[in-house]
């Protein structure tokens, strides 16, 4: 998970994975923000924030980072 600040990574994060880059570390391209609000909402509905029902605004882009990730893993695997 990453904090995104204007729709950058925050420099520590971004420099740490700069560093990742290039040493050649293999590393997921996809990124998950880290957003409190909605991680800790999900529980109390008991509804993962995938399966969520919204799909706008940040829940939206939430949503579309986790199946992004996934898809990029079941590549990685090679089920895809």
């Amino acid at each position: 998970m990453v904090s995104i600040r204007n729709n950058e990574l925050i420099s520590a994060q971004k420099a740490f994975k700069d560093e990742l880059i290039r040493s050649g570390i293999d590393m997921f391209k996809s990124m998950i923000r880290e957003n409190k609000t909605i991680y800790a909402i999900s529980p109390e509905y008991g509804i993962p924030v995938v399966l969520n029902n919204c799909n706008s605004g940040i829940y939206g882009e939430v949503k579309r980072e986790w199946i992004e990730l996934v898809n990029e893993f079941l590549i990685k695997v090679g089920v895809v």
